[in-house]
């Protein structure tokens, strides 16, 4: 499995706001013209797909959700 750009951007995006920042409309349509609300939905969409042995992420897209999954707890 391979996370597409638009998904890595939207993880980073969120990592780089880091766990206390919520992002807003403004920001979530300037970076990826959809709402805070969808992107938030993606994200949790993308952070519960499964690392599945045919087809396994690498290292990096692999840390990356790690870091993504941590901030939604």
């Amino acid at each position: 499995m391979r996370l597409d750009w638009y998904d890595r951007r939207i993880l980073e995006f969120v990592v780089e706001c880091g766990p206390c920042s919520q992002p807003t409309d403004e920001q979530t349509f300037a970076c990826f013209g959809i709402s805070a609300q969808r992107v938030m939905r993606r994200l949790d969409a993308v952070i519960d797909l499964d690392d599945t042995p045919g087809l396994p992420l690498g290292e990096p897209d692999r840390g990356l959700l790690k870091r993504a999954r941590a901030l939604r707890v």
